[in-house]
């Protein structure tokens, strides 16, 4: 090997490792610019989206038992906080497009019947309050219960075929209509239609609380054996 042909490969050799200690530096330079004091952060193009079912709900003791809030307060709480009376099911689609109703899910401590005369939509607001009432019922339960979710949102065209077939369901208007009013059964806890005193006792006492804090309307519809519950306007918004 001559000594030009031995230039040329020390050239090469330089090169190539001043090439590769560069990409070393890029990466640990990238690195610095996503960790702070030891922790990674998230890509921001693929950091998890998170929805109302990631916020976390405080838990309300179960004491007492509600007291009855007529139909009227109901109704008139909807007409303040609610979407606005759903006339159908185009004018519920515009809704749930503008993010305004919110798909409800079963989650802890109730489970989401499959329903006939209503719709698995609620707003925020409303989801937060079922969230809620579910995780504190499965926490005062004593046995990590569910109960179960009998009704949602309805058109006003479904609560008048409602209406041939409930003679409980309002005559006149309904919260169900406004997004913010579900109904929740006291004789089906854990997917079983069945009657149990120490489960409901612990239901009536999380409603009491939350009642007697201002955020829901509780009315017991003994024909239909549920609570309908309104969530009421939110302190501070």
């Amino acid at each position: 090997m001559n000594s030009i042909q031995l230039k040329h490969q020390i050239k090469h050799f330089i090169s190539a490792s001043l090439f590769t200690l560069g990409l070393i530096a890029i990466s640990i330079l990238l690195k610095s610019e996503t960790t702070i004091k030891g922790e990674v952060l998230e890509d921001p193009e693929v950091a998890e989206v998170f929805t109302v079912y990631d916020e976390i709900v405080t838990i309300a003791p179960s004491k007492g038992k509600p007291i009855k809030d007529w139909n009227q307060k109901h109704i008139d709480e909807a007409k303040k906080v609610g979407v606005g009376s759903l006339k159908d099911t185009s004018n519920l689609k515009e809704f749930i497009e503008n993010e305004q109703l919110i798909s409800v899910v079963s989650d802890c401590g109730y489970i989401v019947a499959d329903m006939t005369h209503s719709y698995p939509y609620l707003t925020k607001d409303a989801i937060l309050a079922l969230r809620k009432i579910g995780a504190s019922f499965y926490e005062a339960s004593g046995d990590f219960s569910a109960f179960t979710v009998s009704s949602l949102t309805r058109t006003e065209m479904t609560q008048k075929k409602l209406r041939k077939r409930n003679s409980n369901a309002s005559k006149r208007e309904s919260s169900h209509t406004f997004g913010v009013s579900f109904d929740i059964s006291y004789i089906r806890y854990n997917g079983v239609r069945e009657w149990n005193y120490e489960r409901t006792k612990a239901l009536e006492g999380v409603l009491a609380t939350m009642q007697k804090n201002g955020e829901i309307y509780v009315l017991k519809e003994r024909n239909q054996s549920c609570f309908h519950i309104t969530v009421r306007e939110q302190k501070g918004s």
